[in-house]
């Protein structure tokens, strides 16, 4: 990873960015920034730097990655007051935290990825990677799931031990569904179960299992958005996908590019190709030895 050299001034500026675009009640100070609510949380700006993981300040990117991990520190401080315990020690007290934690996952180079510390596994294929989430942390969209690293949960005194095997097996469960479900109509999209969207869902081996069998082995699929997937590729039309990448947005955008899905592994095609120009377009077309072949 580039190691990017940040000054304060850069951090200040992405935190004041922040709060005007997500609305976020902060207060800037020279050693860090304090999150305002009951009760106030203090963010130094080691922890700020920590956030971006390498993205360079003052960019959509890094804006994105601070904005998360502060929006998780909000939330987290006040769905999990902290107690002070008999012994002195200070222990949370995690009622509601655990069936909030969610799998969540995103494509390799994603503009919206989380960035190298938020990832927990790797699916095999090199196109996705896997890591927590957890529902309710925007105001403006409490049923969303947005990304949240393992440290942060240092960050805010918890212990995140068994919380990977809840999210683990929330999307095992999620998995199973959506892949009896394209059983029954494997003609029908792809769509959401739960709070696991399809892009998340093709993390769990139910589901790649599913689509795999029934396609001798590889199910060629279109996942251009994180809401809806394709399977029936003679259904779509090859620019489909190309144009529904464009116009949606970063943070709802799926891969840019056909998966080859198997059992164990999520790849993606080979970049190249022109899925955008009609046949009618190709010169090869007005070759007279092609014209009376009815395929080519």
């Amino acid at each position: 990873m580039i190691h990017v050299v940040r000054t304060v001034s850069d951090l200040r500026r992405d935190a004041l960015a922040v709060s005007v675009l997500h609305d976020l009640d902060l207060s800037p100070g020279d050693d860090g920034i304090v999150l305002d609510g009951v009760p106030d949380v203090w963010i130094d700006w080691a922890e700020c730097e920590r956030a971006l993981d390498g993205a360079r300040p003052e960019t959509t990117t890094a804006r994105l990655r601070l904005a998360t991990w502060l929006l998780a520190r909000r939330t987290l401080a006040d769905l999990v007051p902290l107690a002070e315990g008999s012994t002195g020690r200070v222990e949370p007290a995690e009622a509601g935290l655990r069936d909030r934690i969610r799998p969540l996952a995103y494509p390799v180079g994603h503009p919206a990825h989380p960035g190298p510390r938020w990832v927990v596994e790797r699916v095999l294929g090199d196109a996705l990677e896997l890591g927590f989430g957890l529902r309710g942390l925007d105001p403006s969209r409490p049923d969303a799931v947005l990304p949240v690293a393992p440290d942060l949960l240092g960050a805010a005194s918890l212990d995140d031990t068994g919380y990977w095997s809840a999210a683990t097996g929330y999307l095992d469960a999620m998995g199973a569904i959506a892949a009896s479900r394209w059983r029954r109509n494997p003609s029908q999209p792809l769509r959401p179960v739960g709070d696991s969207d399809v892009v998340t869902l093709l993390a769990s081996p139910a589901l790649r299992s599913a689509l795999a069998g029934a396609r001798d082995g590889m199910c060629v699929c279109v996942v251009p958005m994180r809401t809806r997937g394709w399977t029936e590729l003679r259904r779509v039309d090859p620019a489909f996908a190309v144009a529904a990448v464009g116009a949606t947005s970063d943070d709802q955008r799926g891969f840019d590019r056909p998966l080859l899905v198997t059992a164990d592994e999520v790849g993606m095609a080979p970049d190249g190709g022109r899925p955008a120009e009609i046949a009618l377009r190709d010169p090869e077309y007005a070759m007279p030895s092609l014209l009376r072949r009815p395929y080519r």
